[in-house]
């Protein structure tokens, strides 16, 4: 058997009505309190400190002790030969159907090893109690959200924490706070011999029932043989009950006790913790079933919680990636605004300047016009007559004109000379082409006349048929 690895043990009471809860850390030397909660009614536990986590499925690090209250046990003690604990548990089985005062299998037990081996014999208290009862309790104490690992009777710390430096018979008052009910431990010959807790019911009887009993035990003691000189009484308790109890045990046994202050409550805790993680965790009244229920029930919460999440960081990755998407549309949205309303801005400036482009040729074809008109005046010989003047589609212009029947020569030298014609520039020609004149002679008025025309094809030029 291996001890508990741990490094939070929490310990509850419920034993006094209300509940208390201590956190203890390990220290080197003793057990380090951490916190303490004092919870009224329905109050819930602090689940930051009692629930567990993942790593209690690879290593103890947390430990939920429960107290019991000492009415709901039932202890013996044997001396078996020493052991180690596994071999010492297999001995006190093997006797427990003798030491029970229930069925085998209606009840819930453990043993704890008490003092030093005395003759190669070990001191054993065997806690036994009823199986209903410990589910029931840990039914109810799953219910709050408190895993129990290990159930403990506080006053066995007491016990443990008292120093038994020589025979005699000690009295534990007011078990649990109720002072109808008393633990006696018989510490004779070197060890424990006898744990016996005694019922005293309410009253003035008390005392009697006490002395009656103790009378009882000091016979059986007599009879078994380790009782074997008059006992040394001492008596454990808070201040009122020993003020109360001292009196009366110097009046029955004629020598007044010995008187030893109980350990608080905290004491008590801090005892528990300590005890707890010093002992294997196949030591407690904690039936397997329920252990194995409390780690199949994390498993569960740990896959539900990995679970929720995946399920959690799915969603926001799924949001995350809907809202880049939603960016990324309205970006997309905008970037297409702003492309249609440039190609628009575009489209315009196009027209704009196709208009433009449109003027401007309609102008040159103005200026090439009235250049081509001022040339046909300009070198018109004088024995001619223009008749009409006819541009067509802004480039080819007509010439039409009459003169004297003589004066054909004069007809193509005027067309040679529209030929050698410049603009203003004076580097290029104005016209490109000039056809060959037509002539025709005929008698008007009794006058031989000749009729005459030709077509000259204005010059563009290469860069305005580029531009256009």
């Amino acid at each position: 058997m291996k001890k508990r690895n741990w490094n939070i043990c929490n310990v509850l009471s419920a034993a006094s009505g209300s509940r208390v809860l201590w956190k203890f850390s390990p220290d080197s030397r003793s057990t380090r309190l951490s916190g303490e909660r004092r919870l009224q009614g329905s109050e819930k536990l602090p689940a930051d400190w009692v629930n567990k986590g993942l790593q209690t499925l690879f290593g103890q690090s947390k430990i939920n002790v429960a107290w019991l209250r000492a009415d709901q046990v039932f202890l013996r003690t044997i001396k078996i030969p020493a052991a180690d604990l596994l071999e010492l548990q297999s001995m006190v089985e093997l006797q427990l159907e003798k030491l029970s005062p229930l069925a085998v299998g209606q009840l819930a037990w453990t043993f704890e090893p008490f003092g030093e081996p005395v003759d190669g014999l070990q001191t054993v208290i065997v806690i036994v109690i009823e199986r209903q009862q410990i589910d029931n309790l840990l039914t109810t104490l799953q219910g709050t959200g408190f895993l129990t690992d290990k159930l403990e009777i506080p006053l066995l710390r007491q016990v443990a924490a008292t120093p038994f430096q020589a025979d005699g018979t000690w009295v534990y008052l007011g078990v649990d706070g109720n002072p109808g009910r008393c633990l006696t431990v018989w510490h004779y010959q070197g060890s424990l011999q006898a744990v016996q807790l005694m019922y005293l019911g309410d009253g003035d009887a008390r005392p009697q029932r006490l002395f009656e009993q103790l009378g009882q035990s000091l016979w059986a003691g007599e009879v078994e043989g380790w009782l074997t000189k008059p006992p040394s009484w001492h008596l454990v308790g808070s201040d009122s009950s020993i003020a109360f109890w001292q009196p009366q045990f110097a009046s029955w046994a004629g020598v007044p006790p010995e008187t030893h202050p109980a350990l608080q409550e905290q004491e008590l805790a801090a005892l528990t913790a300590r005890h707890a993680g010093e002992m294997p965790a196949e030591m407690t009244m904690v039936p397997p079933e329920f252990t194995a229920r409390y780690r199949q029930d994390l498993i569960d919460r740990t896959w539900m919680g990995a679970l929720f999440a995946i399920a959690v960081i799915y969603m926001v990755a799924a949001g995350c990636y809907i809202g880049f998407l939603e960016v990324c549309r309205y970006s997309l949205t905008s970037a297409e605004k702003s492309v249609a309303a440039r190609e628009d801005g575009e489209r315009e400036y196009q027209r704009y300047l196709a208009k433009e482009d449109s003027f401007q040729r309609q102008a040159n074809l103005q200026k090439a016009g009235i250049r081509a008109f001022r040339a046909a005046a300009e070198k018109l010989p004088a024995d001619l007559t223009l008749t009409k003047l006819n541009l067509q589609n802004g480039k080819f212009l007509t010439v039409f004109g009459t003169g004297p029947a003589d004066q054909q020569r004069a007809v193509t030298e005027y067309a040679d000379a529209m030929a050698s014609a410049t603009d203003e520039t004076v580097t290029n020609k104005l016209f490109a082409v000039i056809q060959p004149p037509n002539s025709q002679t005929r008698s008007m008025g009794g006058q031989m006349t000749v009729t005459w025309n030709f077509v000259c094809e204005l010059n563009t030029g290469p860069d305005r048929e580029e531009k256009r």
